[in-house]
């Protein structure tokens, strides 16, 4: 932004926005960010073509690698040999899950691949193992030389360790016990087979481990074995040792004073039964002797035979004598001699009662005194019981320790026979769901469609973000709204991009363009009715506007900085004016750029320079456009090395004397330091400003507007011409 004081006393003034406008103005419009990518399309379009060549050389490059996966089922419960059921029905767990995942780090393990490279001898692969190179040989040399050297020689195993662990994966999926084994080689039937190769030495160390494991519990138990045996045995001793010291006798798992204890207490109850038994009959005889009660009402009695027989001949005789008494009389004779027999029958019965009475007294005696002996044996029995009970508390204990150390004899044998039997089975449960196949595609690099559309895509954005960081870093306008923000001047006219006016034009008029130097001029010409034309037609009406038309004329077209489109303007602005004024006069007064001579008058002829140094007439100088009405003054032949600059007086005259009958439109000097542009901008009618949107700076219209060689108010305004094409 410039100083508002400095600009107001040296140019028009240009009516300011509001203080709130300006600061809404500040932010950029919404399609300012595409502007930008269509500005600097060619940053983002050599992204692009980097991205591609960088993946085409990739894909040239880089050695592609092919992935062989192997699946794993390894469930954390092993398989149940010696139990009913082969496999358990215990439910997952955070430890089944840890298990899994231990077990997968296992089947990557180096002891696992170590048995890979050894069985598949990868230490001799030149993809695990680098041979020896003149390149590596170098660098040991120099390493050697400079004490970085190894202390130790690489071992090859080692090396080839290091090179394919990278390249193996065993990773466990979600939510499962099935494990994906993944082997990148860069051949993919190498990769097949050393993923099958992993599998098959997981499985055999797993049932080495396992085999291992059971083997040295074995030896561990065994080796307990006679130290148990032993320890039994002098259990059992010290044992047995009491019970003979303190006469302790078991049978049938008794004790025999316990079981001579209980006998004899019960012989004893049975002999006081029987003591009684007999006191009861022998009181029961007793009376039938003293006639208290009826012989027949005691067992013995009744069935003696002899008492039987006795009482059945007293029964006959009393009946007799019942017959006789009543028939004869109680004295007859024979009544005599029965009563006789009667009492003879008595006696006898009466004698086996008394025989009977003496054999139940023996039998009382027998039993009082059976009754006696047990009771006395019983109570030494009940002695021996206290002391052998005070001895058994001590004998439990030892049996105690017998047994305790046999339980534990006998489950480190039992123990030690499973174990010894689990060396030869294995329980592991894991199953190779599915062996490794030869991949019938490359894992790396991606294919070609994909590393391109990436590369292209990152081209892409890498371009524009340069594109976006050059634009950042670039002061250039673009823009009204970049000059707009750089300078005060006012804009007088806006001129279309001049490529997009021929873009759509035939091939032969963009040639004739092309051969022309430029394309307004063909614009101009074979376009009248373009975009183009009419905005340097609406030029020429707002300088007529400003000029005096009564007094003669020196149209300026200046530049700040790159001379960017202003010979085009220039030019172009004296086509039009041709169309009405009969002579107009287009001067190449930029003597270093001669961009319009070199157009237009073709190589180096009579110009300015020649008619102000009096070399040349201005008539002859003169050359015709390519519109009538227009005539053309070039910058004519280029001084010497020696020669002097040019004189800015004379040439004031040259254009003063043209400006007698001709519209003069001069193409100012691109330097403006150049003298010549001083004296040019003093004596014009009207000077512009040519801004071309791309190519001017705005450090140059800032030091364009700090330029004390214009006067003030002779810029009438700037001629902004738009270029939408990339630039860089």
């Amino acid at each position: 932004m410039f100083h508002e004081s400095s600009v107001a006393t040296r140019y028009p003034v240009v009516e300011r926005a509001q203080p709130g406008a300006r600061a809404l103005d500040n932010d950029p419009p919404p399609g300012e960010f595409f502007a930008v990518l269509w500005r600097r399309r060619p940053w983002i379009m050599l992204g692009m073509l980097a991205g591609l060549l960088g993946a085409v050389a990739f894909l040239t490059l880089v050695t592609p690698r092919y992935t062989s996966v192997a699946q794993l089922l390894i469930d954390p419960n092993d398989l149940r040999v010696v139990d009913n059921a082969v496999t358990s029905s215990s439910t997952p767990s955070d430890a089944n899950t840890a298990y899994v995942e231990s077990e997968a780090r296992v089947l990557s393990s180096d002891k696992v691949l170590l048995k890979v490279i050894e069985t598949q001898r990868l230490d001799r692969d030149p993809e695990f193992v680098e041979p020896p190179s003149l390149v590596r040989l170098v660098r040991e040399f120099i390493a050697d030389a400079l004490g970085l050297a190894p202390v130790a020689p690489r071992d090859p195993v080692v090396t080839a360790l290091q090179t394919f662990a990278p390249l193996v994966i065993a990773r466990r999926q979600e939510k499962t016990y099935v494990v994906d084994l993944s082997v990148t080689t860069r051949d993919p039937v190498k990769s097949t087979v050393l993923a099958n190769a992993i599998v098959k030495a997981y499985l055999d160390d797993q049932a080495g481990r396992r085999t291992a494991a059971a083997k040295r519990a074995t030896d561990a138990l065994s080796g307990r074995l006679q130290e148990l045996r032993d320890r039994v045995r002098d259990a059992e001793n010290r044992s047995q040792a009491y019970k003979a010291e303190h006469h302790i006798v078991a049978a049938s798992g008794q004790l025999v004073n316990e079981q001579q204890l209980t006998e004899f207490a019960n012989q004893l109850t049975l002999a006081s039964a029987r003591a009684d038994e007999a006191k009861a009959r022998l009181d029961q005889i007793e009376r039938v002797r003293r006639g208290d009660a009826d012989p027949s009402a005691i067992t013995e009695a009744v069935q003696s035979p002899t008492i039987s027989a006795l009482r059945s001949q007293q029964a006959d005789v009393l009946r007799r004598r019942a017959e006789l008494a009543a028939r004869l009389g109680e004295r007859h004779p024979s009544i005599v001699d029965i009563n006789a027999q009667a009492r003879d029958l008595q006696e006898q019965i009466n004698r086996e009662i008394a025989r009977l009475a003496t054999a139940a007294r023996g039998d009382y005696d027998r039993a009082l005194a059976t009754r006696d002996a047990l009771t006395q044996k019983l109570d030494e029995l009940k002695q021996e019981s206290v002391v052998t009970g005070q001895a058994l508390v001590r004998l439990r204990e030892l049996e105690r320790e017998v047994e305790a150390s046999r339980a534990v004899y006998q489950a480190y044998l039992v123990r030690s026979r499973e174990t010894s039997e689990q060396e030869r089975v294995n329980t592991a449960n894991v199953r190779v769901l599915a062996e490794a196949n030869v991949p019938n595609k490359r894992a790396w690099p991606p294919r070609a469609i994909f590393v391109l559309g990436a590369a292209f895509a990152f081209g892409a954005l890498a371009g524009g973000g340069l594109a976006f960081l050059r634009d950042w870093t670039d002061d250039r306008i673009h823009s009204r709204r970049d000059f707009e923000a750089a300078c005060a001047l006012p804009i007088i006219a806006e001129i279309p991009n001049l490529d997009d006016e021929l873009a759509g034009k035939s091939f032969a008029a963009r040639l004739r363009a092309w051969h022309r130097g430029a394309g307004p001029m063909a614009t101009l010409v074979d376009a009248p009715r373009s975009r183009f034309a009419a905005a340097i037609h609406r030029l020429r009406y707002v300088v007529g506007a400003q000029v005096a038309s009564d007094t003669p004329q020196t149209i300026l077209f200046l530049s700040a900085g790159v001379a960017g489109a202003r010979s085009e303007v220039a030019l172009n602005f004296a086509l039009s004016a041709a169309i009405n004024q009969p002579r107009v006069l287009l001067v190449d007064a930029d003597l270093a750029g001669r961009g319009l001579s070199d157009r237009l008058a073709g190589g180096d002829r009579l110009g300015l320079l020649d008619v102000a140094e009096d070399r040349a007439k201005l008539e002859t100088a003169l050359v015709a456009g390519p519109r009538a009405g227009l005539t053309i003054l070039p910058a004519g032949r280029s001084a010497g090395a020696g020669d002097p600059p040019a004189n800015p007086e004379a040439i004031l005259r040259v254009l003063d004397r043209a400006r007698a009958d001709h519209l003069v439109v001069v193409d100012a000097p691109g330097d403006r330091l150049d003298p010549v542009s001083s004296a040019l901008s003093a004596s014009a009618s009207f000077a512009a400003l040519v801004v071309t949107a791309g190519l001017t700076r705005a450090r140059d219209i800032a030091e364009f507007q700090r330029s004390t060689d214009f006067l003030a108010g002779k810029v009438g305004g700037v001629v902004f011409v738009s270029r939408h094409g990339g630039t860089l």
